[in-house]
């Protein structure tokens, strides 16, 4: 957090300039997380891989989270929390 919030900040306020800048870590909950993702790429806080990554597992969530003829199971959850792990939280993003 302390470390990218600079640059997080400079970033969202050049793509997103409306929106408040980012203080402190639940300023995030305020924000879609399709931007925060933009923003953290455009920041270089993370490569364009993991974006692509979290896009789609955010794609994925939004999938199940609301009303639709998609059955999600436990194997689909399953394979999406070994990606996000695997290629989002143990690699080295920043």
């Amino acid at each position: 957090f302390a470390n990218h919030l600079v640059d997080f900040n400079a970033q969202l306020y050049k793509v997103f300039p409306k929106e408040k800048q980012i203080v402190k870590r639940s300023d995030f909950e305020d924000l879609k997380e399709s931007r925060i993702i933009e923003v953290g790429k455009g920041a270089s806080i993370f490569s364009a891989t993991t974006a692509t990554v979290l896009t789609e597992k955010l794609t994925k969530r939004n999938t199940a989270a609301h009303p639709s003829l998609v059955v999600v199971t436990s194997v689909t959850a399953e394979e999406v929390i070994a990606d996000l792990v695997q290629n989002v939280i143990l690699r080295k993003i920043w």
